[in-house]
């Protein structure tokens, strides 16, 4: 439930019309690229029929309450990334976000891949903030069993 809540945050930024919720069923036991495909292919055919706009979206919109969206989506994914356990993102959740993001990131639909790209841009910072947390812990440890023989 928590990938779809994700993968329709990225919509609703890349402001993708009438797509933005994405349930369970729609992502549970599925490839993130067939998802992303069968998303591409209904999204063409509404933007065919009702002349959809994908060029403007939350990350470079103009509109009031778009510099919150640039400041906060960034950071929500920084978070993830940042706090999670290291058994967590071991055990699954990296591989998923990384699967997801770039299944996204490779969507037809500039809005998308924009978003998406931001998302997996701030994953690695969120990973990169762990790993020197770790660093600093593993040193911090190292020198305090020196210090106690």
């Amino acid at each position: 439930a928590a990938m779809a809540e994700l993968v329709s945050l990225v919509l609703v930024i890349a402001d993708v019309p009438s797509h933005s919720d994405v349930a369970r069923e729609d992502v549970q036991d599925r490839e993130p690229g067939d998802v992303v495909q069968q998303l591409v292919a209904s999204l063409a055919l509404e933007a065919s029929e009702k002349g959809a706009d994908f060029t403007q979206h939350w990350l470079v919109s103009r509109e009031r309450g778009a510099q919150r969206v640039r400041e906060n989506y960034p950071v929500l994914w920084r978070e993830i990334a940042s706090t999670s356990s290291c058994e967590c993102l071991l055990e699954g959740l990296l591989q998923l976000l990384r699967d997801w993001t770039l299944a996204l990131a490779e969507c037809q639909f500039r809005s998308v891949r924009h978003a998406a790209s931001v998302a997996a841009l701030h994953i690695v910072e969120g990973l990169g903030v762990q790993c020197n947390s770790l660093s600093e812990f593993c040193g911090t440890a190292a020198m305090q069993i020196r210090d106690a023989e």
